[in-house]
């Protein structure tokens, strides 16, 4: 029954160090989030046609070779 009293203490230092450790990180470095939309991009001018967005291809990769 002592090894029950002796492993309470060791798992609230886990579970502590467990919660503590993110919750420190979080409120030590918190998320500044997206910046401003006057910053991101000069806006069209006035009257321009709306621009497509540019859509890349995804390049296909195959998993067995093509025989030749």
């Amino acid at each position: 029954m002592n090894w029950l009293w002796m492993n309470i203490p060791a798992a609230l230092v886990f579970f502590g160090l467990w919660s503590g450790i993110p919750m420190w990180l979080v409120l030590r470095h918190p998320d500044r989030g997206p910046a401003p939309l006057a910053e991101q991009s000069p806006a069209p001018a006035r009257g321009a046609a709306p621009t497509e967005p540019q859509i890349t291809p995804v390049p296909q990769h195959s998993r067995h070779p093509v025989a030749v």
